[in-house]
């Protein structure tokens, strides 16, 4: 859960990074490799609270392999794009992106799209 909600880790920790004197690339790459631990914290809350998923040991090594190289192929598109566009601009048109999808999802829910 979040501390407050409908704010990210990631979003919460670049905005600190920049707010102390960090460029967008370094702190986007920091706050990515801050996500290791937290996502590892909540992998062994899981384990520890709910018992080992019932998961073959393979099932689970691929899936920690897909989301490591989608993680840093991710992370590297990212940081590309903070080196080509100004990081506001990023960022708003993200936002933006953010609120056109969940309108247009709003109108699907409501059978209007």
């Amino acid at each position: 859960l979040a501390l407050l909600p409908g704010v990210s880790r990631s979003g919460t920790t670049v905005s600190v990074l920049l707010l102390r004197g960090h460029d967008g690339e370094g702190a986007l790459r920091l706050s990515f490799l801050l996500s290791i631990p937290a996502s590892l914290g909540a992998g062994l809350l899981v384990v520890l609270g709910d018992g080992v998923p019932a998961v073959s040991p393979l099932a689970a090594v691929l899936a920690l392999v897909a989301s490591a190289v989608v993680g840093y192929l991710t992370v590297g598109a990212l940081v590309a794009l903070v080196r080509r566009v100004a990081f506001w601009g990023v960022c708003v048109g993200f936002g933006a992106l953010a609120v056109a999808s969940g309108g247009a999802l709003m109108l699907v829910d409501a059978g209007l799209l």
